[in-house]
């Protein structure tokens, strides 16, 4: 099972918990949970998507016009989740999901939850993406020294067996 689809289940459930939970607590409530379900149904379809179906999503979303917390936001959030770091386009806000979860209507809402876990997932990939990046940067900044090291290495072989030695005994 790949990474992103893990999350999304993980996603999916906590979204659909809290959905039902609220459907209980208040029986006339069913705009949120309908909204979030649709949303839930789109995370499925985007870790499907090839490639070029991704690029076409994101051509479908950006740029975002909105302010607020839109079903936008919230699919350009899904999307950007199932889609490797290295195919997300620059041109996706860093922090979509902001207005989702900072003093927004919806962020009481099945949806806004969604959104918050959502937010969360993602800012945990970039972290580890940041992470990555500097180990690489690390291991290649080692590599060069050994590099180095492996020609003082050579140079000091050479040096001693063309006659800088003593002649011997």
């Amino acid at each position: 099972m790949k990474p992103g689809t893990m999350v999304f289940l993980v996603l999916a459930t906590t979204g659909l918990a809290g959905c039902s939970s609220m459907a209980r607590l208040y029986p006339g409530w069913t705009g949120s949970y309908n909204t979030t379900g649709r949303l839930l149904a789109y995370g499925r379809r985007a870790a499907r998507m090839d490639a070029d179906q991704r690029k076409q999503a994101y051509s479908g979303l950006l740029p975002l016009n909105d302010k607020g917390c839109s079903a936008a936001r919230v699919r350009l959030g899904l999307l950007e989740l199932a889609t490797p770091p290295a195919e997300v386009p620059d041109k996706v806000p860093n922090d979509p999901l902001a207005p989702c979860v900072r003093g927004s209507d919806v962020a009481s809402t099945p949806t806004g939850d969604l959104a918050a876990v959502l937010r969360s997932a993602l800012a945990q990939r970039k972290a580890r993406e940041r992470h990555t990046r500097a180990l690489e940067k690390q291991n290649q900044h080692m590599q060069e020294q050994l590099d180095k090291i492996k020609q003082l290495e050579r140079s000091m072989q050479l040096h001693s067996g063309s006659g800088g030695g003593s002649g011997g005994p």
